[in-house]
């Protein structure tokens, strides 16, 4: 039995500090997806099937909680898109939308977090407001 015990805590030790291709990689060690600056994309997001629950900077990413409407949320596909426009204000700023694309026919209502690379949102100088869509306030977002 102790030995079980001794190859399991091994085997855990291993499989948690073996490296891999990603670790010198930060957007896939810190963010689940990369923004991106697309018009096309940033002005067909439509925020009527989620809810934004809250939203928070954390490094270079920004983690989004939403809920839908769903059965698990696995099938669930999440992307950020920027406007490449950016106001002439003190701070800039840049209008940004989450796209959910849901499929699932369940009636739960399911709440993931995700989080967002936003360094292609960056402007000149070292600071920028995002205006989420459907998300009341601003984001500040220092680099």
């Amino acid at each position: 039995m102790k030995r079980r015990a001794m190859t399991l805590l091994l085997l855990i030790i291993a499989v948690t500090t073996s490296c891999n291709s990603d670790d010198n990689d930060p957007v896939s060690e810190v963010c689940d997806f990369l923004g991106v600056v697309d018009d096309n994309q940033f002005n067909t997001v439509n925020p009527e099937n989620y809810v934004i629950q809250s939203v928070e900077i954390v490094g270079s990413c920004l983690q989004v909680e939403l809920s839908s409407s769903g059965c698990d949320g696995n099938s669930w596909e999440v992307r950020l898109f920027g406007s490449s426009e950016v106001d002439d204000s003190l701070p800039p700023q840049r209008g940004i939308g989450i796209r959910l694309d849901n499929s699932e026919l369940c009636e739960a209502f399911i709440t993931k977090t995700y989080s967002f690379e936003l360094t292609p949102f960056q402007d000149s100088g070292d600071t920028i407001i995002l205006r989420l869509l459907d998300w009341e306030g601003q984001i500040l977002y220092e680099y």
